[in-house]
């Protein structure tokens, strides 16, 4: 409950603003605040002499405190939803890169797990971490950057073995070509995953 304040120039609360606000406040809890409405506020306020307009103003000021907190505690949470959605773009790349490698590069089942397959997964999981429609496109854009290099790689390796002259620029022409097309795609299933935190876990802001 918010301390009402008498109409002063200053900023400062009176003792007895205090006093009846302290005895208001032990009074909401000693009957269940959470189950009273604004009028039985006010009237329990009257009891003990503060005024019911200054009561009211109280009231909102605490809503909006406790509306402005949801608000931060959410965004919060979003923004640690974006860093973790960037270290799992980050971390496939590095890891699509390295672990291949290992194998032969011509083999179509792994680069295309790790180019096609597992970034649709990882881009819905982005968005769902993200929640926020710009965020989560632009976190699956950066997924397909980030494994564009692999692909490059792929192709570049697979055409230098089907003999195709200048494997090189072909391969770089084709991981733009990669980032131009499965950008986009990785970006609308990072909104479609936000979508998907954002109806069936519905935050403050979801509802206005």
């Amino acid at each position: 409950m918010a301390l009402c304040r008498r109409h002063t120039d200053d900023d400062h609360y009176d003792a007895q603003d205090i006093r009846l606000a302290l005895e208001l406040t032990a009074r909401a809890c000693l009957t269940n605040s959470s189950l009273l409405t604004a009028e039985q506020i006010e009237d329990a306020a009257a009891e003990v002499g503060l005024d019911a307009a200054e009561v009211r103003h109280g009231l909102r000021q605490a809503q909006r405190l406790r509306v402005y907190s949801e608000l931060r505690r959410e965004r919060r949470r979003e923004f640690a939803g974006l860093l973790g959605g960037l270290g799992l773009a980050i971390t496939w790349s590095i890891i699509s890169w390295f672990w291949l490698r290992q194998c032969e590069w011509t083999w179509f089942g792994g680069n295309s797990f790790s180019t096609f397959l597992f970034p649709v997964l990882l881009a819905l999981i982005q968005g769902f971490a993200a929640k926020r429609a710009p965020a989560a496109f632009l976190l699956g854009m950066l997924l397909a950057i980030g494994v564009a290099p692999t692909f490059w790689a792929w192709i570049a390796r697979s055409a230098t073995y089907l003999s195709i002259p200048d494997p090189i620029p072909h391969a770089m022409r084709s991981a733009f070509g990669y980032v131009a097309l499965a950008g986009p795609m990785l970006g609308i299933l990072g909104v479609i995953g936000g979508r998907l935190r954002a109806y069936y876990f519905p935050s403050l802001q979801d509802a206005d």
